[in-house]
């Protein structure tokens, strides 16, 4: 630690203990509300596949396979967007903002009547850059209001609502069964999900009080603050610290602070590209494969394959929601290195068990182990740390850009996972894919455990230190 940074005003345990976190708690679950949103629209497609193909696509499956993995590009425009959206109008503009496509998109797809292909596409991709929006701004705006005490806590309540918006669409498709209508309904109650987003950020949410000090905005950044913190928190420490960084931020980035040239600078260069490895890694230890590929995973050949492989994907998203649950308790108790050396670790070996139990034809109880060990190991590290990790690294004057480039990549590299999954079963097989996931995961262990400092208990301005 430097002599200047030492002299440096910082938020004591002391002070942090005085602090009242019930609104960063409420906003949370309110913004968080785009991250369960994100998980409802991707995992939409599993359980109304089907229904959607016989209705609207009337069969032409290869239509049908356009409009779902169309989510992907819509979530890399969308991400691409809110970058520069939320660095010039402000965080909580950029939230409220995400309720648009969320719901044009719900809307164009409950309308889709037989035949209208166009309509359920457009609506699959306007809905789709909601999602990237929101792999953007939520965990963006997360790190900004909380506390480094709570930091790792509330980042981690992103995936956890990622993971329950899977698990949610899972358990309403089962009617579908039954009602192939049904789809319809679900999409609808996609909005419920979007009024319990807006209404909170739109009556409760204060600006960011670090974009308000990156645009000058001292007072309101000490009002933002004090709605934040509670009054029997002293802000000042807090916000000269904020000012500071700030001040030092502008004084190294020079005029391009918030584009995308700025990310190639010297000072930056290093957290981006190890924020966009991250994502890499996330997407190519085999996630959206294994989530998106599970019917053919678990296929028996039975009569009733179709009920058994959703209630079987039900079980697989309940242990992840679990998992992650777990993980956001102990977010704070253990570094975020141990958590992603150990997910990675843990998913290598998750793997090579899958890979054994293909290529041996061993039970199905075996593979379902390995699925469900896989899932707690990305649940406790590779999952959610990716988003806390490039929500905390990033030096103001650059994050929300910088989260725009790390998530493009994430969904770029999720269509690349998704597109060749079933290529790589052919030339490879499914144990072969297998081990190409333990295999990335291992080299993300070895790479990261060299490269990664640890962030856990630090101020954002302090991360910001750790580049210099």
């Amino acid at each position: 630690m430097s002599a200047e940074e030492s002299l440096l005003p910082t938020t004591t345990t002391t002070a942090a203990s005085r602090a009242d976190n019930r609104l960063p708690w409420v906003l949370t679950l309110s913004v968080g509300m785009g991250a369960l949103l994100f998980g409802y629209h991707a995992g939409f497609s599993s359980p109304s596949e089907e229904s959607v193909l016989e209705e609207v696509f009337e069969n032409d499956r290869q239509a049908a396979d356009l409009a779902w993995s169309i989510l992907n590009v819509g979530a890399m425009v969308g991400a691409l967007l809110c970058g520069p959206i939320a660095s010039r109008y402000g965080r909580r503009p950029a939230v409220l903002l995400n309720c648009v496509p969320y719901i044009a998109g719900a809307v164009l797809m409950v309308i889709s009547r037989g035949g209208a292909r166009a309509m359920f596409t457009t609506g699959r991709l306007v809905a789709g850059a909601g999602v990237g929006y929101s792999s953007v701004i939520v965990p963006l705006y997360v790190a900004e209001i909380a506390l480094p005490s709570l930091r790792g806590t509330l980042g981690c309540i992103n995936q956890l609502n990622i993971s329950g918006g899977v698990l949610v669409v899972s358990v309403l498709g089962l009617p579908i069964i039954a009602h192939a209508w049904w789809w319809r309904i679900m999409m609808i109650v996609s909005l419920g999900f979007v009024v319990l987003q807006f209404l909170p950020m739109l009556l409760l949410a204060p600006e960011s009080p670090v974009w308000l000090c990156s645009s000058g905005k001292t007072e309101q950044a000490r009002a933002s603050l004090r709605q934040l913190r509670g009054s029997k928190y002293a802000v000042e420490d807090e916000l000269q610290a904020l000012v500071h960084h700030t001040e030092m931020d502008k004084a190294n980035a020079g005029a391009e602070s918030s584009s995308y040239v700025q990310l190639f600078s010297s000072q930056v260069r290093r957290p981006v590209v190890l924020g966009v490895l991250l994502m890499v890694l996330q997407q190519f230890s085999g996630i959206n494969g294994v989530v998106f590929n599970m019917k053919s995973l678990f296929d028996n050949g039975s009569s009733s394959a179709s009920y058994v492989s959703m209630l079987g994907s039900i079980l697989v998203n309940a242990v992840q929601v679990i998992a992650t649950a777990g993980a956001c308790t102990l977010m704070e108790r253990v570094g975020r290195r141990t958590f992603l050396l150990s997910s990675c670790v843990g998913m290598a070996l998750s793997c090579s068990v899958m890979a054994v139990a293909v290529y041996y034809s061993l039970a199905t109880y075996v593979k379902i182990f390995a699925l469900c060990g896989y899932m707690i190991m990305f649940a406790f590290g590779v999952g959610p740390l990716p988003w806390l990790l490039c929500s905390e690294i990033y030096p103001s004057s650059v994050r929300a850009v910088a989260m725009s480039l790390s998530t493009v990549t994430n969904w770029a590299c999720s269509f690349l996972v998704t597109l060749l999954f079933d290529d790589m079963v052919l030339h490879i097989g499914q144990h072969g894919v297998f081990v190409f996931y333990a295999a990335v995961c291992l080299a993300g262990a070895v790479f990261f455990g060299a490269t990664l400092p640890e962030t856990r208990g630090l101020s954002l301005e302090q991360i910001e230190e750790l580049w210099k």
